[in-house]
């Protein structure tokens, strides 16, 4: 997968940039809670930073959009963290490369409403943190590595065996 990525028209890109950051590590204070990221590449060119992630999934070609937009959450939160690390900057790229498919990147543009919906489920989830107020989101459970069989939460139904044993 490498070596297909290596020869790539997007790799010959992305080595066209003179400053950027592998493996940057970012952190900011939010709601007395350090973010914390380490982003796979970063690129700054005049007004625009580029964030770029690797991907390995083993994927079908016509999945790229929808595997990519899973990841999105992943993104804007580097996103958020570059954005208050770098003011100066105007834009805000992000790349999911599946290096299966190392020339057809995932890419959107991280925008203020972006910036604005990320902030406030972050600052709900500190606030739930805090509170001991922690739920589990069964739409999800599909998708999940902890689901039986993708249709039900393992974690829901051990919490569901313990609460009926301590009775």
């Amino acid at each position: 997968m490498w070596i297909k990525f290596l020869e790539s028209k997007e790799n010959k890109f992305l080595n066209s940039f003179k400053s950027f950051k592998n493996e940057f590590e970012v952190y900011c204070k939010q709601e007395g809670f350090y973010l914390f990221g380490i982003i796979d590449k970063v690129l700054f060119k005049d007004n625009k930073i580029i964030i770029v992630d690797y991907k390995t999934d083993n994927i079908l070609e016509s999945q790229i959009k929808t595997r990519g937009e899973k990841y999105l959450s992943q993104l804007n939160f580097y996103a958020l963290i570059l954005n208050r690390i770098y003011p100066l900057f105007s834009e805000i790229e992000i790349r999911i490369i599946f290096l299966k498919y190392p020339n057809k990147p995932f890419i959107k543009m991280f925008t203020k409403k972006d910036e604005n919906r990320i902030k406030s489920a972050l600052n709900d989830l500190i606030f739930s943190i805090r509170n001991n107020n922690y739920s589990v989101n069964l739409d999800y459970c599909s998708q999940c590595i902890f689901s039986a069989n993708h249709n039900r939460c393992i974690a829901s139904v051990q919490s569901a065996n313990t609460a009926t044993n301590n009775k």
